[in-house]
């Protein structure tokens, strides 16, 4: 069920939108700086990335409940859309 989950994720996310954010990134930068605007846009998902593990390592660590991880985890994306 896991497997079916991640790949629905992953088409979801990847391959319905991805080809518009590239789009929206490009003409972000505008032709002098697209090269930093794809700077800031593989930056700024890295660094979300690793607020949101470790995020979710000291509510694990601390909690010791995955639900607590699942349920932060949840939240962040709502807020986040």
């Amino acid at each position: 069920m896991m497997f079916l989950l991640y790949a629905f994720w992953g088409f979801t996310t990847i391959c319905l939108f991805w080809a518009a954010m590239i789009r929206d990134t490009r003409e972000w930068g505008g032709i002098g700086f697209q090269g930093r605007a794809f700077g800031w846009l593989e930056g700024g998902r890295g660094a979300v990335t690793a607020l949101l593990a470790t995020f979710a390592f000291l509510l694990f660590s601390g909690a010791g409940n995955f639900r607590w991880v699942v349920l932060a985890t949840s939240v962040c994306t709502f807020l986040s859309g």
